[in-house]
């Protein structure tokens, strides 16, 4: 049993549900739009929080 499933299992099934998703199969979306400035930087406030989460 891993932290964040002993601390909150609602959101490590939340995870593991849509990590199970993804490898499941494939989703292509067509777009030509490029991502905001705000998305961009919620994916590096991410990458710290995962980076938080394993190490």
């Amino acid at each position: 049993m891993g932290v964040l499933e002993s601390q909150d299992p609602e959101v490590a099934a939340i995870i593991e549900h849509e990590a199970n998703r993804q490898r499941g199969g494939i989703e292509l979306i067509a777009s030509e739009n490029l991502m905001s400035r705000a998305v961009m930087e919620a994916g590096v406030l991410m990458v710290c929080v995962i980076n938080r989460i394993l190490f």
